[in-house]
């Protein structure tokens, strides 16, 4: 986590002088809070713990692995067990987008549940061109997936109190990527080898219960499941499997989305990385469909 507050304290002191360490501050009380105390730096004393031993064991394993501010100057930044699980040794729920404001570090962190639970690996929020906002973020575990969160309503510009909820309202879709001429198939595998087709078509699947499979008969009466298991709602929507997902980073003036791939240890040398380029259709973050090329692999030690 010191490696993100740092990260988060340096972007925010580029784009406002003298207020970086006040920034990392106050996300550092915001996530102390969320997790029931407080920081020891800021003289206070700390606040109640969580009732169980089971539950303060879990809430100290987790750390923020990736984050990205939003238009409206907050921060978003994802809970992640230390196991790399969307859940704690307790089986405590973890894995969740966390929304902290900078400007208010005693307010209470708000998770945004709605962007559902996994291992978040990569952040990375827009206002579209129609003032939606988009979230890109992809899924870290081992075979994970990509997604895209669109909200329903748009940002107002200076209205803090209208956007505060703004990411409680929205849908959210995973990626099925295909080769060109092969949309109805999976034909692509982003493996450990360097990929063998290297360019094709994207659609965005919704991850929406009542829509199938997502029905009861599978476990997802309703938006609560599909929001807790989100990992297996992707799974039996046949979502495509991504090898590695390290960083998700959107252009909302292309209309493009980038994302590395870590790739697969296939010995105790070789590595392969993709990065992989997401031109959304007509430019349209909200598209449903998009075009997608492999614009780089690198094999490493």
């Amino acid at each position: 986590m010191t490696e993100t507050l740092r990260n988060a304290a340096a972007m925010h002191a580029e784009r406002h002088p003298g207020g970086g360490l006040g920034y990392a501050h106050a996300i550092v009380r915001g996530l102390g809070n969320l997790l029931g105390r407080r920081s020891a730096a800021a003289g206070q004393a700390p606040e109640k713990a969580p009732a169980s031993t089971a539950d303060r064991a879990a809430s100290h394993r987790r750390v923020a692995a990736a984050g990205c501010l939003t238009p409206w100057g907050t921060r978003l930044m994802a809970e992640v067990d230390l196991h790399d699980d969307a859940a704690g040794p307790s089986g405590a729920p973890a894995g969740w987008i966390v929304e902290v404001d900078p400007q208010d570090p005693d307010a209470a962190p708000k998770r945004r549940t709605a962007l559902g639970r996994l291992g978040h690996r990569g952040l990375s929020c827009l206002v579209n061109g129609d003032g939606r906002v988009v979230v890109y973020c992809g899924d870290g575990g081992g075979s994970g997936h990509l997604y895209k969160f669109i909200t329903h309503g748009t940002w107002q510009p200076g209205d803090r109190p209208a956007d505060r909820d703004l990411l409680d309202d929205g849908t959210l879709f995973v990626a099925h990527f295909a080769a060109d001429g092969e949309e109805d198939g999976m034909p692509v595998v982003f493996d450990a080898a360097p990929l063998v087709m290297e360019h094709g078509t994207l659609a965005w699947m919704p991850v929406v219960a009542g829509k199938r499979p997502l029905t009861a008969a599978y476990g997802y009466a309703g938006p609560a499941g599909v929001r807790t298991e989100t990992r297996r709602a992707a799974a039996l929507l046949r979502a495509t499997r991504m090898d590695g997902i390290t960083d998700v980073m959107a252009d909302p003036e292309a209309g493009t989305a980038r994302l590395r791939l870590a790739g697969r240890q296939t010995d105790a040398r070789s590595r392969f990385n993709h990065v992989i380029e997401i031109t959304e259709a007509g430019g349209d973050a909200a598209a449903l469909r998009a075009h997608w090329e492999v614009l780089s692999t690198h094999s490493g030690h």
